[in-house]
């Protein structure tokens, strides 16, 4: 006797074919400086910075603005980054002179000599709060920092005194008066 199985089709969902979309003069378009797109690649952006570069680039310059009124929220929209992220990413770009800000309004500084560099890796210096020096040797510990004393700590150590040693192997006592049958279990 053979063993056959039935196969079932599954109904398959049909894929609208995507329409081929192609980039067109007449959809719009943003005219920017050959120097300034130059001086952009030049510039040692982060991914987020160049991203909300080109944000502000477009909602400025794609409007025929020299700057305009763009939220963060704005910016993540066109850009796909959290809003917070744009915010620090903004704030370092009007740090280096790439952005100007005057309140909410931004825009594109186009004297591209006012932009500053970034520090040469290892000659810019980072304020350090405190100063710790770590010991020389490995087997000595790490110098004090913060609260030692942590009021919520639960002492786990287990207690195995003197007295009470012997007694961790020893199996249970029974029940005086020796053996007791459990009435309600019959147990043949």
């Amino acid at each position: 006797m053979a063993n056959t199985a039935e196969v079932i089709n599954f109904p398959v969902p049909v894929v609208a074919l995507q329409e081929l979309r192609v980039a067109d003069l007449d959809d719009g378009f943003t005219r920017i400086a050959n120097e300034l797109l130059e001086a952009v690649m030049h510039a040692g952006l982060s991914q987020h910075q160049l991203l909300v570069f080109m944000a502000v680039m477009r909602k400025t310059y794609g409007f025929n603005k020299k700057s305009d009124w763009v939220s963060n929220e704005q910016i993540s929209v066109l850009t796909g980054i959290l809003p917070h992220k744009c915010s620090a990413a903004k704030s370092a770009l009007v740090k280096r002179g790439i952005l100007t800000q005057t309140g909410r309004v931004i825009g594109i500084n186009k004297a591209v000599s006012e932009w500053s560099s970034l520090p040469i890796k290892g000659t810019e210096k980072k304020p350090y709060l405190k100063k710790v020096t770590l010991p020389e040797s490995g087997k000595k510990s790490l110098p004090e920092s913060g609260n030692a004393y942590y009021p919520n700590q639960v002492n786990t150590k287990d207690k195995h005194t003197k007295d009470n040693k012997d007694n961790i192997n020893n199996p249970p006592k029974s029940p005086p008066g020796g053996f007791v049958r459990c009435v309600s279990c019959s147990v043949a």
